[in-house]
């Protein structure tokens, strides 16, 4: 048991002392403009060798219209096909066919409009559901001829090159991303390295190639749908739209756009918006800024200005009342508001940025105020380059309450508009966000986003003046700002309210056949005479028209205009066409001296050791642990306590008991002090308190300015070793529990893990089980009690800190916190946990669950994969990477995502076990009628890796990620450090790795020496043993009619669906 004798004293003595006055953080940029308008920004600051680097471009909303909204969201797709040097095996011979691609697909597009008034939506199409049923042997030929060369040009292509080009030199958080104000690429590299991101960035500038154009629309097209996988997903973006009627942030990508967006689309706004004046380049990290701004120079000074980019006319008006929208949704149910608000800089908008910090949350005044009738809030402040608005989402726990919700709400509004929302709720609020402002620069990407995210759409220095303004707000301040923005009469008003999921419409008119596109009056068709009337719209999709200038559509016949005049020359339309096709396309860069081929650069090889954790690792008398790790960068101090408990621990018929008692530990107060004391506690220190749960450990994370170490330390240590338990919290922490716990299900991505969990181990193994409403409901305060005294002992807590603080002095507050000493070294053996084996699938066991209605369906598969780590763990994880958990650079993701769009995000998992045997996982979402396709493809992967093995070339391209990228970047910050230390000390095991979609192990010093040993036959003898593609389980979960209708025969009999074609 834990001492706490000394406890008491220690943390009195703190409490009654004053806080010495906090060090402000203050970022400092270095910047640099080019004379063509291209700014440069530089963070130069420790990183473990290496940099965050980040282009920004300011392609805003403004860039889009109706009928191509999203196209900025594809194109940023498109840049990461390559360049006429990345993503070719030969640009000399793909040439002509490349430009054969873009004459047919402008060819194609004029076709199309050319049938427009014909081919039009008559009815309530879905999306996407007219133009492929639109048929012409014109466009059927063009169509047919546009494919072929698409063919013939993806046999140069490789659609993965530039992706794999950075991962190979040690590139990590690989990324790109499109907001409403800009657009961005992410990578953070070795800082010898930043000389191939310019290169890179260079190419794909002056010489973009949009290969695989098709495959990467539907991924685009996948990503948009997955937020509709939600229930509440048509809900957000209805409620959307009505917030900014006429303002380009109402409008969503919509699908029917994005299906039918085109190379044209994209083009324009390239030109239009990439051009030097729009750009910034971001660099954070261990590098010189007078470096970069020379790397800069050499790489981008040439690149010749353009004219300015169009400006935004639209302002939204003011509305002539309140708007309301009301649904139902197996989700929620709901309360929604939104609210418009003001522009990034305007002077209003720090006193409703502390509005929302004080509001959101369970335990935010809001939630508070209202009570019992809260389940879950949150109220957040969407900043903007234009106005924005404030979103507040109330979770009621029954449609019942809906009412008094927002009646409740109005008098909470009420009363802030009179002034009476108390002073230490602005104060708890400010220090909050002061605390987000410093801890968004902790790591090199982040903060190299957090500084061209403000660039580009205010000024990055607004960073350093935010806190100030803050620290100015005033109630009378909060007041008058909710009085002139959160007026009932500016309101957007959701009601959701909640409805078993059933997938039946509430009401259907009479059937009527959905090829028909309109009322038989409609001048434009005439009858189809014999044409056959089509059954459905894949029948009629069929269906090729007899006779010259007619075009069939579903059952009826159109009489098109006269054929148009030939389409001018591609080349002549500049700002329509690629670089390399357009007249003045390469006059845009004036042709620096600089490599043609990335691979004429020369870098030094990157060598890294791991950090040693005897150098960090206290142990303490009462056998508690530490490691503790000086950073000098923010003024802040972060401490992880990491508990061995795990919910696969949590008794049967008592599921979340794991959870509930971290969130106790967290709100539940301690013995001196009630849970409303803990907070006043935590405001004054301006501290802030996390916690988390995960299938390993639970975390408790205090972050804290370091003046105020020694009395969050002392805090801390009365939370775990005295919690009070507060009978009232607990009450309201476990309805809260239990109420999220029965709307778990409400994500079919949930039911999908549900259901793979309960058929690879059995519904009654730990690793199948979960919280259920009942489950949680059963817990007693007692339980608490009993878990928290076996469980939250100092053999099972582990303390990794980090901060501006002296290490020594932080060891001896935790010392004098538990009423310890301090004893350096030492060395422990993490604990065995009693679990259940688990038992390997014998042969391919589907299983699906059908919810028809939402628009993707949803893959698990796997089998059984590894515990602990194997001897053999660095040459199975050197072949999981080139199988899939290298993401972009991995043959699945490949085959899955670039080449044929079946998904936009693969991942698979090959974490090892604590006490139990993990799955070896890959999962999915796609469109329902290619899913069963993407199935087949990734079990055929798997069988041929494991047949045929992995290259040497893969192999060392995969070694050179882990030991230049993956591994010394899970060390650059001195708080990863302290974690991935304390973490291996506590549970034998680092901290599993997923970032975007990689999945990983990275390891320390034997790791890094095992992966040096790997031959080409140790991988794939790992392949023979570890992949299993005979004795898995697979689960479909969607609607199962329209996966099974677009399903190939052997798809079909593999998944055992039925229907017909």
């Amino acid at each position: 048991m834990m001492r706490t004798s000394l406890l008491l004293g220690a943390a009195f003595l703190l409490a009654a002392s004053p806080l010495p006055a906090q060090q402000e953080f203050r970022l400092e940029v270095k910047e640099h403009t080019l004379s063509n308008g291209l700014q440069v920004l530089v963070a130069e600051r420790p990183a473990a060798g290496r940099v965050g680097a980040r282009i920004f471009t300011r392609v805003d909303i403004a860039s889009e219209r109706p009928g191509i909204w999203g196209s900025a969201h594809m194109l940023e797709h498109s840049m990461f096909k390559g360049s006429r040097f990345i993503g070719t095996t030969d640009w000399r011979a793909e040439t002509e066919i490349a430009r054969r691609v873009e004459e047919l697909a402008r060819e194609v597009e004029d076709e199309r409009n050319r049938l427009k008034d014909v081919c039009r939506a008559r009815n309530l199409q879905v999306a996407g559901d007219v133009e492929p049923r639109c048929r012409h042997p014109r466009l059927d030929s063009l169509v047919t001829a546009y494919e072929a060369a698409v063919a013939r040009q993806d046999e140069f292509t490789l659609g993965t090159d530039l992706m794999r080009v950075y991962q190979y030199a040690g590139g990590t958080n690989m990324t790109a991303s499109t907001g409403t104000d800009w657009m961005k690429f992410d990578i953070d590299l070795p800082a010898d390295k930043l000389e191939l991101f310019m290169y890179v960035e260079r190419s794909r500038l002056e010489h973009p190639v949009f290969r695989q154009f098709d495959p990467e629309r539907e991924v685009v097209v996948q990503q948009i749908q997955g937020q509709f996988n939600r229930p509440e997903g048509k809900f957000e973006r209805d409620l959307q739209t009505i917030t900014y009627p006429a303002h380009p942030y109402g409008q969503p990508h919509w699908i029917a756009d994005l299906e039918a967006s085109q190379r044209e689309d994209h083009w324009e706004i390239f030109y239009k918006y990439f051009i030097p004046q729009n750009t910034v380049i971001v660099v954070v990290g261990e590098i010189a800024a007078e470096r970069v701004f020379r790397l800069a120079e050499r790489y981008f000074g040439d690149w010749q200005p353009g004219r300015p980019s169009p400006r935004l006319r639209t302002i939204e008006p003011l509305p002539a009342g309140q708007r309301r929208l009301e649904a139902s949704a197996a989700a929620g149910p709901t309360l929604a508001v939104n609210v418009r608000i003001p522009a990034v800089g305007h002077p209003d908008l720090p006193a409703l940025d502390v509005l929302a910090a004080a509001l959101t949350g369970t335990e935010g005044w809001l939630a508070r105020e209202l009570g019992e009738l809260v389940a879950r809030a949150s109220v957040t402040a969407m900043v903007r380059k234009y106005p924005g608005h404030i979103a507040f989402r109330i979770d009621a726990r029954s449609n019942e309450q809906l009412g008094a919700l927002e009646e409740g709400l109005e008098r909470v509004l009420r009363r802030i508009a009179a002034g009476e929302l108390p002073r230490a709720e602005i104060e708890k609020a400010v220090a909050e966000l002061r605390f987000r402002n410093v801890q968004n620069f902790e790591e090199i990407g982040a903060s190299a986003v957090r500084i061209g995210a403000m660039h580009v759409i205010h000024d990055w220095r607004y960073l350093n003046e935010l806190p100030r303004l803050w620290g100015e707000v005033t109630p009378e301040r909060i007041a008058a700002v909710t009085r002139e923005y959160l007026a009932p009469e500016r309101r957007v008003v959701g009601v959701l309210r909640r409805e078993a999921p059933t997938g039946q419409a509430a009401w259907a008119s009479p059937p009527r056949s959905e090829a028909a596109p309109g009322p038989d009056d409609d001048p434009a068709l005439r009858p189809a005479g014999e044409m056959p009337r089509a059954a459905s719209s894949a029948t009629a999709s069929s269906v090729r028209t007899p006779i010259g200038e007619e075009v069939a559509l579903g059952d009826r016949i159109f009489v098109p205009p006269p054929l148009d005049a030939p389409p001018a020359r591609v080349a002549a339309a500049v700002w329509w066409a690629p670089p390399w096709m357009a007249d003045q396309g390469d006059r845009r860069f004036r042709g620096a001296d600089i490599p043609d081929d990335f691979r004429e650069l020369s870098f030094p090889r990157t060598t890294f050791r791991a950090p040693r954790a005897e150098e960090f690792r206290t142990t303490f008398a009462n056998g508690l642990r530490a490691y503790v790790v000086r950073d000098a960068y923010l003024p802040i101090l972060k401490v992880t306590a990491l508990l061995d408990i795990t919910p696969l621990e949590d008794p049967a018929g008592k599921e979340g008991l794991t959870e509930l008692l971290v969130q106790m530990l967290r709100f539940g107060g301690t013995r001196d002090l009630a849970p409303a004391q803990v907070e006043e506690r935590l405001a004054s220190m301006q501290a802030r308190l996390t916690t988390r749960v995960e299938r390993n450990a639970a975390w408790i994370e205090l972050t804290v300015p370091a003046a105020a170490a020694q009395q969050a330390v002392g805090l801390l240590a009365s939370l775990l070793a005295q919690p009070r338990f507060d009978e009232d919290a607990f009450r309201t922490h476990r309805e809260r529990t239990a109420v999220q716990a029965g709307r778990a299900t409400d994500s079919p991505l949930e039911v999908s893990a549900r259901a793979f969990d309960a058929a690879l181990y059995g519904e009654d193994h730990p690793m199948a089980r979960r919280p259920t409403p009942a489950s949680v409901g059963s817990i007693e305060r007692a339980d608490l009690l009993g878990m928290h005294q076996q469980a939250v002992t100092p053999s099972r807590i582990i303390f990794a800190v980090a901060g501006a603080v002296d290490p020594a002095r932080v060891r001896g507050s935790i010392a004098s916190a538990f009423g310890t000493s301090v004893r350096r070294g030492g060395s422990s053996t993490p604990r065995a946990r009693q679990l259940p084996a688990a038992s390997a699938p014998q042969g391919r066991q589907v299983v699906t669950v059908d919810r028809p209605g939402i628009p993707q369906g949803h893959i698990r598969l796997g089998h059984l994969g590894i515990a602990e780590h194997p001897e053999d763990a660095a040459a199975l994880e050197l072949m999981h990477y080139v199988l899939c958990g290298g993401g972009f650079g991995s043959r699945m993701m490949d085959l899955l995502r670039t080449r044929t769009g079946i998904t936009a995000a693969l991942f698979c998992e090959l974490e090892p076990g604590i006490g139990v045997t993990n799955p070896y996982l890959w999962r999915f979402s796609g469109r329902p009628e290619t899913l069963a396709r993407g199935v087949e493809l990734a079990l055929q992967e798997i069988e041929r890796i494991r047949r045929d093995g992995i290259s040497s070339e893969e192999l060392e391209a995969a070694r050179t990620a882990y030991i230049e990228g993956y591994i010394p970047a899970a060390y650059d910050t001195p708080h990863k450090t302290a974690v991935r230390l304390a973490h291996h000390d506590l549970l034998g095991i680092y901290p599993y790795g997923r970032t975007q979609y990689l999945n990983f192990y990275p390891g320390g010093d034997p790791h890094l020496a095992a992966l040096q040993r790997v031959s080409v036959e140790d991988a794939n003898n790992a392949a023979r043993r570890y992949l299993d593609p005979e004795n898995l389980v697979i689960t479909v979960v969607g609607p199962l009619d329209e996966i099974a209708a677009g399903a190939p025969d052997s798809a079909r009999r593999l998944l055992g669906l039925r229907g017909e074609r």
